[in-house]
């Protein structure tokens, strides 16, 4: 009897699927390496179930001579086995194994996975998504969710565009009217230039003063590393600045007065 293969993005590049199957629940405990503790703590949140040292039906193991963020997935009778040779290939193993179990039969807590072989690697080392805060705001909990969905498409980084004309969403200490005046427009909308005003495009909503504490962007750091992907900032210069030439008009070339747009 053919099985139908689970639905992955991205493809792998190997996925057979096999006789049998093997059952899942929340008393499955996870076999961890310490350096795939990353891997671990992943696919046991999502269990709800323990992690363990010393046994376990799902393991996590390293294999030196599978290549960099690469990971083999092994589904047999007796349990689930994830071998990589770095962390960012035992956790794309995790994400697999999680996507596996989110569309495998499931019953009272119970899920049954259909045994099966994979095996993966990135074609790229950059794999990116990018959120555009400047010129609309959207807080911690938004931006988390968004990691969330970048890990499960297995992309590693996450390119945070912080300042623009329309504003910078970093808190600075050393210069505060970028935050005073730089984190501040007129209006929240912002319904367009002027240029585009044949449009029928307005200026809507209230004051609108929106940035990042350092806290937050330190929870932001610490919860994008826990999925393995790399935080890139980033801060407009030399174009893109007029948040920045608003706040200190004095590094105007022309020493003109600015707006936030």
């Amino acid at each position: 009897m053919n099985k139908a293969k689970c639905s992955i993005i991205p493809k792998p590049q190997r996925y057979e699927v096999h006789d049998g199957t093997y059952t899942v629940t929340s008393d499955t405990k996870v076999l961890c390496v310490p350096e795939f503790m990353k891997a671990g703590k992943f696919i046991s949140n999502f269990l709800k179930t323990k992690k363990d040292a010393n046994n376990g039906s799902i393991k996590f193991i390293k294999d030196a001579s599978i290549r960099s963020e690469g990971y083999t997935l092994n589904i047999t009778t007796d349990g689930v086995t994830v071998s990589a040779s770095d962390e960012n290939g035992a956790f794309y193993g995790a994400v697999t194994l999680k996507i596996i179990i989110m569309q495998s039969k499931k019953s009272n807590g119970v899920a049954v996975l259909d045994c099966a072989y994979i095996y993966d690697y990135p074609k790229f080392k950059f794999r990116g998504g990018m959120m555009d805060e400047a010129r609309h705001f959207f807080g911690v909990d938004v931006v988390k969710r968004a990691l969330d969905e970048m890990a499960m498409l297995k992309l590693n980084k996450f390119h945070w565009h912080l300042s623009d004309d329309q504003g910078y969403r970093i808190e600075s200490e050393v210069y505060p009217l970028l935050n005073e005046i730089g984190s501040k427009r007129q209006y929240e909308y912002l319904g367009g230039a002027e240029s585009l005003a044949y449009l029928g495009m307005k200026k809507d909503g209230d004051e609108y003063l929106r940035y990042y504490k350092k806290e937050e962007i330190r929870e932001i750091v610490s919860y994008a590393e826990k999925l393995c992907i790399d935080v890139i900032p980033e801060i407009g210069i030399p174009g893109h600045t007029v948040a920045l030439l608003a706040s200190y008009n004095n590094l105007s070339c022309r020493k003109e007065k600015y707006e936030v747009y």
